[in-house]
C-alpha cells in the first residue's frame, strides 16, 4: 500500500492519462497483430489442400499438348521433331527459367497432389482459421481496433484540453481523428 502511494506522489503530472493511451495503443497494436496473422497466417489443411489442387488443375489446362505433340499427330509430322519434354534454357548471363509446371501438372495432377498433401502434413505449422471465415473475423477486429482507436483519441484531447502535449502516434486513423466530434 505505501508503495502505491509513493509511486502516486512521485507521478508526474499528466502521467495517468499518457498511461491509459499507451493502454490503448497497445490493445490496438495487439489487435492490428491479430489481424494481420488473418490476412497472411497459415490456412487450415483441408484449405492447403484445396488451393493445391486448384493450382494443379489451372496449370494441368494451361497445358498445350497439340501444340508440343504436333510432329508426332500429323502424317507428315517427324516425331523426332518433338520437343515436348525439351527444356530450352542457356546457361550463365542468358540463363531463364522454364516452366514445367503446366507439363508435369497434366501429365501427374493426382500424383502431385497426393505428394504435396503428404508433404504439407508433415510440416509444424500452425492449423489457422478456413480462408472463408477470415474476411468476417478480420471485419470484427477492425471493429475492435476502431472502438480502441476512438478512446485513445478521446484521450489524446482530453489532455490536450488538460495542457498536456501527447503525439499521435504516426498510424493514427486519420478518419477517427478526423470524424472524432468528442459526443461518443
Amino acid at each position: 500500500m505505501a508503495a502505491t502511494a509513493k509511486k502516486t506522489e512521485t507521478q508526474q503530472p499528466g502521467e495517468a492519462i499518457r498511461e491509459q493511451i499507451r493502454a490503448e495503443r497497445e490493445a490496438i497494436s495487439a489487435l492490428q497483430a491479430d489481424r494481420d496473422e488473418l490476412e497472411n497466417g497459415y490456412l487450415p489443411f483441408t484449405d492447403i489442400q484445396k488451393n493445391i489442387s486448384t493450382w494443379l488443375d489451372r496449370q494441368s489446362a494451361a497445358f498445350t499438348g497439340e501444340y508440343l505433340l504436333n510432329p508426332i499427330l500429323r502424317n507428315n509430322g517427324r516425331p523426332i521433331d518433338c520437343n515436348l519434354l525439351e527444356v530450352g534454357t542457356r546457361p550463365g548471363a542468358y540463363a531463364h527459367n522454364v516452366d514445367l509446371a503446366p507439363l508435369l501438372a497434366f501429365l501427374f495432377a493426382d500424383e502431385i497432389k497426393t505428394r504435396l498433401a503428404e508433404f504439407v502434413q508433415t510440416l509444424d505449422v500452425p492449423d489457422g482459421p478456413p480462408a472463408a471465415d477470415r474476411p468476417a473475423l478480420i471485419k470484427k477486429l477492425d471493429a475492435k481496433i476502431r472502438v480502441h482507436e476512438i478512446r485513445e483519441e478521446q484521450l489524446i484531447v482530453e489532455a490536450e484540453n488538460a495542457g498536456i502535449n501527447v503525439l499521435r502516434h504516426p498510424d493514427a486513423s486519420p478518419a477517427v481523428i478526423l470524424e472524432w466530434t468528442g459526443g461518443d
